[in-house]
Formats: C-alpha cells, structure tokens, sequence
C-alpha cells in the first residue's frame, strides 16, 4: 500500500518516527495554550492542523514528509475512528505483525532485553498480544 504520512515535530517537543506511528508525545505544556486560543472548526473540534499551524506561524514546525508504508488515519469521528481500526486490523492480520507494538518496539530498539520482552509476554500469554510478543522474543533479529 502507499500512503502518505506528514511528520511533525514541535520545537519543544521530542519526537523519533521509528518509535511510533502518531503525533501522540509530540508537544509539551505549551501546546495547551495554543489549544486554548484555536477556534473550533466545523465539527466543533480543536483539530490538530490549527494547532500545527500555529507552531508554523511562529517558526517552530518542523516538517517531513514520509513515504510507502506510512499512513495518517484521522479518528476525529465515528466513521473515521471505525475506519481507523478496521485499517489496522487489516494491516496486522494481513502482515502478521502488530502496529506500535510497545514492547517490540523497546525490544527492537534495545531498551529491554529478550528476558525483559518475554516476562510481558509470560504476563499476557493467554491473549494474542502476549503470543505476538513470544514470537517476537523468537524471530526479531537485534543487531
């Protein structure tokens, strides 16, 4: 699939694209009073362009444009959070890997160990997500 995917990243914010896949953890305290002086659009929303284009108008908006393999769901209404999850569950089952799986990534990027990773997997071994992650603990390559 092919998608694109604006990365933003606030000046007083820090932000690694490998570690996740939303605009969650981009922005510090000052985004609330951003927040606080966005007028609603349409939908009666606070929407998160206004916010980014207010760190444009100020100078401090970094942005990237990301290629194949990312994608930008709004979840800003029910249809389009139903839409939203039904493309992640269709992304997982299909490629047989989770999407921001926190543990995998951790594991992934060195901030636990295989041991570490499989006493959560030990912890949920009755669910999917705990299968997923013995798996994980199994085949990840870690360099």
């Amino acid at each position: 699939f092919f998608f694109f995917f604006f990365f933003f990243q606030a000046e007083d914010g820090i932000r690694d694209a490998q570690e996740s896949r939303g605009l969650g953890d981009v922005y510090k305290r000052q985004v609330i009073d951003i927040a606080k002086n966005v007028k609603p659009s349409a939908r009666g929303e606070i929407e998160i362009t206004s916010v980014n284009n207010e760190y444009l108008k100020r100078g401090k908006l970094k942005v990237e444009l990301f290629g194949r393999g990312m994608a930008w769901l709004d979840t800003g209404t029910h249809r389009a959070m139903l839409d939203a999850s039904n493309f992640i569950e269709a992304v997982q089952t299909r490629q047989g890997q989770y999407i921001s799986c926190l543990e995998e990534i951790a594991y992934r990027r060195k901030f636990i160990t295989k041991e570490q990773l499989l006493v959560q997997a030990k912890k949920l071994e009755k669910t999917e997500y705990g299968q997923y992650l013995k798996t994980v603990a199994k085949t990840a390559r870690i360099k």
